[in-house]
């Protein structure tokens, strides 16, 4: 019993000690669970656990970034939009400021904001987002008509091509843009 006791005790110290000294927080632990959830394909799971992250710690900029894309998953995009600006007025210096802008031109692509897409996928590529600024002799992924996502990844990675083209070249049509 006495073994017990200590074990329990043991435990409970070293959890205080790792959360002390810089183990991973509640927040941090549902946006990783986050993260798997999304990785897994479980798109509204992960949008839960990112919800509860941002409950959580409402400057986990990382949570807002990946809440933006799961609700762009899922067609929510008014969402998504709304998470992607509010991490990107954080300003942050590793890659979730070019992922946030990423997110939110795929969001106003299919929201139908093109002009605005425009500059936001130009900002990603700025920024180093590589999905959308390959060099020129790179095919662009073949757009789903109807698919914000995929239509907003073909938009960005086009227009990263071709730095002059203007988004009156489309003309409708999917094809290449030089």
């Amino acid at each position: 019993m006495k073994k017990a006791i200590l074990f329990a005790s043991i435990c409970v110290a070293l959890a205080t000690v790792l959360v002390a000294c810089g183990g991973l927080s509640q927040a941090e632990q549902r946006y990783n669970d986050g993260v798997d959830a999304h990785n897994a394909g479980r798109i509204e799971e992960a949008v839960a656990l990112y919800t509860e992250a941002i409950e959580l710690d409402p400057n986990l900029v990382n949570a807002y970034v990946n809440r933006s894309a799961a609700y762009g998953a899922l067609g929510r995009l008014d969402e998504a939009l709304d998470d992607a600006t509010k991490a990107i007025e954080w300003e942050p210096k590793d890659d979730s400021l070019t992922q946030a802008y990423g997110n939110r031109a795929n969001a106003l692509t299919g929201l139908g904001r093109f002009e605005e897409a425009e500059a936001d996928f130009a900002k990603a590529c700025e920024l180093g987002l590589a999905e959308v600024c390959g060099p020129a002799s790179t095919a662009c992924p073949t757009p789903v008509p109807g698919d914000p996502a995929t239509i907003g990844e073909w938009m960005g990675c086009e227009f990263a091509r071709c730095p002059g083209a203007e988004l009156s070249d489309i003309a409708g049509g999917y094809g290449p843009l030089c």
